[in-house]
């Protein structure tokens, strides 16, 4: 074999593992189902939120009185959490402190490996007093 042979050989396999790696990047984002705010009956001041995610991620919530966007959400420094959540499985978490008596959207995205944000999901909570 001539070095001519071996490097075309070489570019071959350098472009089909281009093409296979491509082929395999997802670019879908994770799609929510189930998405649920409800105010703890145990703990007044504590709301729990339930969701289920299509893909692995990184879930953002914010309760919030406002509306918030992708970045906002992310970038909520109380009423909030974060946290991974597994394929198809349901995950349920509190959010505490939740004491203005008012009623409260929960902001809702997951990221998955990929980078890839899901559409914001929202439920309604109305706190205790409100």
């Amino acid at each position: 074999m001539n070095k001519k042979s071996l490097y075309f050989g070489l570019v071959i396999l350098v472009v089909a593992m281009s093409v296979m790696f491509t082929a395999c990047k997802d670019d879908k984002a994770p799609v929510l189902s189930g998405v649920s705010a409800k105010v703890s009956s145990s703990v007044a001041t504590t709301v729990t939120v339930k969701f289920k995610s299509n893909e692995k991620g990184t879930y953002y919530c914010a309760l919030s009185k406002t509306a918030l966007d992708k970045a906002a959400i992310k970038a909520a420094t109380t009423l909030k959490s974060t946290g991974e959540v597994e394929k198809d499985k349901e995950k349920s978490f509190d959010i505490t402190n939740v004491t203005e008596p008012t009623t409260y959207k929960a902001y809702l995205i997951v990221e998955d490996e990929e980078g890839n944000v899901s559409d914001i999901a929202t439920a309604n909570v109305a706190a205790a007093g409100a």
